[in-house]
This record gives C-alpha cells, sequence and structure tokens, in this order.
C-alpha cells in the first residue's frame, strides 16, 4: 500500500501540486506528537494491538482529532452556516472522518507490528523494534497524514459550498469551475477551468473540484450562460484519486470506501472476523462501512479507551496539583498593593480543563509547576466579575506569563468572606489561563 498511497498522493517524491491541481510542498504542521507515538509503540511492542480487530487509542484519538479538526475548518470556512438543518450533514461529515480515521489507524498499527519479529521469529529488542518502524512512521506521520488534513479542509469547505450553491440555485442556477490557485497548477483540470454547467448537470456527479489530492480549484454558483460540457473522451481520461471520486456536498463522505485503506469487500475487512467474514465471503455484500455495526463498535470501544484514559490522566495531574499546590502562597502585586495567591481544588479543575480542551501549547504536566509561573509572571489589570456567579467570585487579577515561548494571561479569583464581626476576608487563588486578556 505504501507505493500505491506514494502514487495518489505525491509523484516523483514530490506533492502532486508541482505536477497536477494540488498544493505546495507539505510544511508537516500537522502531525503525531512524541507521546503519540512513544505511547503507540509501546502498545504494540507489548502486543496489546496490532492487526486484530481493536485499534490503538492513541493513534486513532490524535488521527479523528486532527482529521475531525480539518472537517470543522473546511465547513465554517465554506459557503453554508451550520444551522440545525445542516446539523445531521456536517454530522454525517465528521463520522466518516472517523471512519476514515479508524482504517488508517488499523493500517498503521498492523504495518508496525508486522516489525516486532526477526528473520527468525524472535520478538526484536525495543530499541531495534523502533529503529526498524521509524522510516515508516515519520513517513506516515508527516507526508501522508499531511495530505489527508489538507484534502479534508478543501473538501469540507467544498461540502458546505455546495449545500449553499443549492439553497441558491433558483437564482444561481449554474456553477462555474474556477482556476487553481496553486503557484503551480498542472494540467489534469486545466481542461475544465471556465466549464459552467446547471448545478443538476451529471457531470457534477464524477468530476469537480477536490477530487484530486489537495486539489486548489474552486466552484462558485453563477448566473452566466452555461457552456458546453467537456469532451466525453477527456472526462474518461481524467479519472478522480482513489477515494475522491463521491460529491462531498450530495454524499457527506470526505473520503470514499475506494481509498486504499479500506477493504476491497466485507470479506476482506479487519474488523470482521471469524464467522462473520466467512459469511461474508460467501454471500459477497456490498460495503457500507459508515453504517458497518461491526466498525462502529470498534470505534466505540476505542473511544471508551480514549475516555478512560483521559479521566485517569485528569484525575492524576489534578490529585497531583492538589499535593504539590495547595498548601503554598504565591507573593504578587495586586493592582499596586502586595496579595498572596493560593490553590484550590475548585481552581485546579478549570486549570486542567483550559489545558485539556482550549490550550494546546501547554500540557497537563507543566500544571504542575504552575505557582513558579505564576511567581514571575507580569500583573496587567483588575476586573469585577460580570456576572452573579455560583462560586462566589467577585472580580478577577490579571497576570501577562509567558509559556513554552506564547503569551498567556493567567486568572487569579478572589471571592469576598464576611466575618461574623462584619468584616471582610479575601481568598485569592489561581483560576484559569487565556489566550487572551478580558476586554
Amino acid at each position: 500500500m505504501t507505493e500505491t498511497l506514494n502514487r495518489e498522493y505525491f509523484t516523483d517524491g514530490l506533492p502532486l501540486s508541482i505536477v497536477n491541481c494540488q498544493l505546495s510542498t507539505p510544511n508537516h504542521a500537522i502531525s503525531f506528537d512524541a507521546d503519540t507515538i512513544a505511547n503507540a509503540l509501546v502498545n504494540i511492542y507489548q502486543k496489546k494491538y496490532g492487526n486484530g480487530r481493536e485499534l490503538e487509542p492513541t493513534l486513532f484519538e490524535k488521527t479523528k482529532e486532527i482529521l475531525g479538526g480539518a472537517v470543522n475548518k473546511g465547513w465554517n470556512a465554506g459557503g453554508s452556516p451550520a444551522t440545525d438543518r445542516n446539523s445531521a450533514f456536517i454530522d454525517a461529515l465528521r463520522h466518516n472522518a472517523d471512519v476514515f480515521s479508524a482504517f488508517r489507524t488499523h493500517k498503521m498499527q498492523s504495518d508496525i507490528a508486522a516489525q516486532l519479529l526477526d528473520s527468525k521469529g524472535r520478538l526484536k529488542p525495543f530499541g531495534q523494534f523502533v529503529k526498524d518502524v521509524k522510516p515508516y512512521v515519520t513517513h506516515q506521520n508527516r507526508a501522508w497524514l499531511q495530505t489527508e488534513y489538507d484534502t479534508a479542509v478543501l473538501r469540507a469547505h467544498q461540502a458546505a459550498d455546495w449545500k449553499q450553491f443549492e439553497a441558491e440555485k433558483d437564482v444561481l442556477p449554474n456553477l462555474e469551475w474556477l482556476p487553481s490557485t496553486s503557484p503551480h497548477p498542472g494540467e489534469d483540470h486545466r481542461p475544465y477551468w471556465g466549464t459552467v454547467l446547471p448545478i443538476d448537470h451529471k457531470f457534477w456527479n464524477d468530476h469537480r473540484p477536490g477530487d484530486r489530492w489537495n486539489c486548489k480549484c474552486r466552484l462558485r454558483n453563477t448566473d452566466k450562460e452555461p457552456t458546453a460540457a467537456p469532451a466525453e473522451t477527456l472526462v474518461k481520461n481524467l479519472k478522480p484519486s482513489k477515494g475522491l471520486e463521491s460529491n462531498p456536498g450530495k454524499t457527506g463522505e470526505i473520503f470514499s470506501n475506494k481509498h486504499p485503506y479500506y477493504p476491497e469487500n466485507c470479506g476482506k475487512c479487519p474488523f470482521n472476523k471469524g464467522v462473520g467474514r466467512l459469511f461474508a465471503n460467501l454471500i459477497k455484500t456490498g460495503k457500507d462501512c459508515s453504517k458497518c455495526r461491526l466498525l462502529n463498535d470498534c470505534i466505540n470501544r476505542a473511544n471508551e479507551c480514549i475516555w478512560d484514559a483521559r479521566a485517569a490522566q485528569r484525575n492524576k495531574v489534578i490529585s497531583s496539583m492538589d499535593a504539590g499546590l495547595n498548601n503554598k502562597k504565591v507573593d504578587q502585586n495586586g493592582n499596586g498593593h502586595p496579595i498572596k495567591i493560593g490553590f484550590k481544588h475548585y481552581g485546579n479543575k478549570h486549570l486542567y480543563n483550559d489545558v485539556a480542551f482550549k490550550i494546546k501549547e501547554i500540557t497537563p504536566n507543566d500544571l504542575l509547576y504552575i505557582d513558579e509561573i505564576l511567581e514571575k509572571a507580569v500583573f496587567v489589570t483588575k476586573h469585577g466579575s460580570s456576572k452573579n456567579r455560583k462560586d462566589d467570585i467577585k472580580r478577577f487579577y490579571y497576570y501577562k506569563t509567558i509559556i513554552n515561548g506564547k503569551v498567556f494571561y493567567l486568572n487569579v479569583a478572589e471571592t469576598d468572606i464576611v466575618k461574623g464581626n462584619g468584616t471582610i476576608r479575601h481568598e485569592r487563588y489561581l483560576y484559569a489561563i487565556t489566550e487572551k486578556l478580558r476586554e
């Protein structure tokens, strides 16, 4: 499959943009982090996952996170809003990305597991195993993943545009194929540039921007007069790339089940084992991977592993924060006068959620030393709370700091505790980390 995908995604070691209607050289901004790779290799080496039915959860989590993010980014940049009317369609696009992620993950873990044994059938030392799989992992993690991400963004964008075209076809009934925006446009889609056809024309069922990997052409709706359709001989010779045959705006598929990651039929599916595989081989049923119960059960089990691991990590980090921070006080500037800032379980939970779900540049482990970061932070401003809060926070102090090379703001909460004699005591604790300062 490696050679197949290299031919599909790249030509002569370069992105297809150099030859066809594609993007520039991938910058590898999209990739698995080192911890994901390390955890996956350990799990596979311990033979927890391989070519069996179950998905290696760390690889699957990152893959579906990356491709699901691509779908969201592409749709939000497209022409159709994320309304209730479109919610089921958007869910279908995301589920298709999850299914693709499952087959991609299984292919990767199987290929890695194939390197476990030496020529005599003995388990390799872990260091040798890691060395042997490094070239494959690097290629999967960078060139292929970047190409898949970029294409998912473009096709989700095109799906959103298509929904908008359908909504406006009474006013703008035709579609025009616009030239590629690539700095190195190729020849494969050039004959289609300037083609104007009705939105319901059969041509659009089989040919459109996005049917080549990382195609940078696009469509726009128009009231221009239709042109002649491209010659049938030309259309037959310009076939879509494998996995990109369908119109995502109609099918709800970012990738079709003809991509090389997918099995030829249900009888060869890695998620269909035992009697199920025998039955599929006998009746030769047509595959519909997105609706397959066996595959979706595997995805659900992998998701449960992911959620369990997240919960375990959350509990571990917050417990460590409670043990290491809750008895500490940090001296700081409180709007011109000295104050002491503490830590508490409630604030630690909020800090963890900020890092786990909102801020990618900070790791949960960075929170174990957040007191040292707070101590060096610079006071910026103080604001009263803009709403009545159940947690009794009355105001916030904001401190500017740099964590892992990026500017962040530490939000310190302050409460008012009224004593029996009517005097007020303030409790202050670190509550949140944000990328922007409250206006």
